[in-house]
């Protein structure tokens, strides 16, 4: 453990660190009175940023340690009463102290000296931060914040914009309580609700239809979830030359708030996409489209997109990017329309792009026809290419190990350097290279390993360093351990690079 925390507070201190949450966060899930240390040490110095204060606050929650609710507290009582970061962390904590206060300050047994608007806002905060922990106290105030004209919703977070209607959030936390109670009133609430944005909806479009003008079409939109399909299919051609790229931008936001969503609202969107590429309606444009399904995939998107890029006629700024979206879920049917084009168009960069990454036998023998044309660049992509199909197949990557061991220099360290894509399955071939090539061509072998990052090979390179034969390459091997993130690694390596 010590050695696990030595060295995510060196990382902390790298000129970078202080700014990665991710090591922040690591530390605070050490719960190691060490590593809150180092936390709490780090927050009392008055040059860190807002953005990195933020992260320790959140990391402290991971602690389970008497001082960082104690910090939390503080921090509470002195300017951030208000912040959803440290009442979430308070409540996550647990502490006997923090939840009594908090449960006081929600009935009223404590008072603020917070004006009326900022009182309203620590309230919701409160409720929602005791409601997610499970404590049943809270049950009463979100059964209120489940009305959405309630006062304590007028004002809550008053100073964040927010997509997501604040009751929604008084709803997942009615949830957590857990109890047969809070899960009836949650079911009853999301019934009303879905059948109060339906209702909605249909005003909605009836207003657009009349061409009222609206402050905020795309906000009132998203906040109708899936019922505002009525509205988007409601809207005429010159409403929707009003608003370009509305139905695009809506469904867009809807994806970022997929967790929100139901299965059924789910498939909604879907079909309507779907509905609307296949008849090319101008409420989306096939190339939105195509990035919405990269998203909201079914089955149908699939042969969509085949049948539109098998098409003659099919051209990249007409009808979007079918190909991008079958190359990503790695279709094999695409291959042999590639095929076929290539015989048609020739070869391009992006054809071989798409074979390396669906991969397969065909995609294979196409790749490896263009590694020996004279065009340079074809063959490197056509390399590139083949390492993306040996992350799966054999034959790649034994044709790689010979290009390695035969090529000329130029594709030799292309090679070198694509083993990252081949991954774990490359580590004997890249090992091998190490006592026996040029510096260069070891440096780059070396480098690939460490993108790798695989800790078997800490072994094989300990045994280089202690070799004085191989002095001509232990910096590159320190480097290489150090960034392989192995706590016992990267203390021999410190220990190296002293001596280097």
């Amino acid at each position: 453990m010590q050695h696990t925390i030595a060295y995510l507070h060196r990382q902390l201190t790298r000129r970078s660190g202080a700014a990665n949450p991710n090591t922040i966060y690591r530390l605070g899930k050490l719960a190691h009175p060490d590593a809150t240390t180092i936390l709490l040490d780090l927050l009392n110095d008055p040059s860190i940023s807002d953005e990195v204060r933020q992260y320790i606050l959140v990391a402290l929650r991971y602690t389970d340690d008497p001082r960082a609710n104690q910090t939390l507290l503080q921090y509470f009582h002195n300017g951030y009463e208000t912040s959803t970061v440290v009442i979430n962390s308070l409540g996550i904590l647990r502490e006997g102290d923090a939840v009594d206060l908090m449960r006081a300050l929600l009935s009223g047994r404590k008072k603020t000296s917070l004006n009326h608007q900022d009182a309203l806002s620590l309230r919701f905060r409160l409720v929602i931060a005791l409601g997610n922990i499970g404590d049943a106290c809270a049950l009463p105030e979100l059964i209120n914040c489940l009305d959405d004209s309630t006062s304590v919703l007028k004002y809550a977070l008053s100073d964040v914009q927010l997509q997501v209607p604040l009751c929604e959030y008084a709803h997942d936390a009615v949830r957590q309580i857990g109890t047969v109670e809070a899960q009836q009133i949650a079911d009853d609430w999301q019934a009303k609700h879905d059948a109060k944005l339906q209702e909605e909806a249909y005003r909605l479009s009836q207003q657009v239809q009349a061409n009222e003008n609206f402050v905020d079409l795309e906000g009132d939109l998203i906040r109708l979830k899936h019922y505002a399909i009525i509205v988007l299919v409601a809207m005429n051609k010159d409403q929707r030359r009003r608003y370009p790229n509305i139905t695009f931008d809506v469904l867009k936001a809807f994806a970022r708030q997929e967790g929100r969503l139901t299965d059924e609202a789910g498939q909604t969107i879907r079909d309507f996409i779907i509905h609307a590429a296949e008849n090319r309606y101008t409420h989306l444009s096939l190339e939105h489209a195509f990035i919405l399904l990269d998203h909201y995939y079914d089955e149908r998107a699939e042969q969509l997109a085949l049948n539109i890029f098998a098409h003659p006629d099919y051209h990249l700024d007409l009808h979007g990017d079918p190909l991008g979206l079958l190359t990503r879920k790695r279709v094999l049917a695409t291959v042999p329309i590639i095929a076929e084009k290539i015989t048609e168009e020739g070869i391009s960069e992006r054809y071989l792009s798409s074979l390396g990454m669906i991969g397969g036998e065909q995609a294979e023998a196409i790749v490896t026809e263009y590694l020996d044309v004279d065009d340079g660049l074809i063959s490197v992509n056509a390399l590139y290419a083949l390492a993306d199909i040996a992350r799966e197949s054999d034959t790649a990557l034994e044709r790689l190990s010979q290009m390695i061991d035969q090529g000329d220099y130029s594709m030799r360290q292309q090679a070198i350097i694509r083993m990252d894509k081949v991954g774990s399955r490359a580590i004997f071939i890249l090992l091998s290279l190490l006592p026996n090539y040029d510096k260069w061509s070891v440096s780059k072998a070396l480098s690939t390993l460490a993108r790798i990052g695989d800790v078997r090979i800490i072994p094989k390179l300990l045994q280089l360093l202690v070799d004085p034969n191989q002095a001509h390459i232990h910096r590159d091997i320190v480097n290489t351990l150090i960034r392989l993130e192995d706590e016992t690694a990267y203390e021999i390596a410190y220990l190296w690079r002293q001596q280097l």
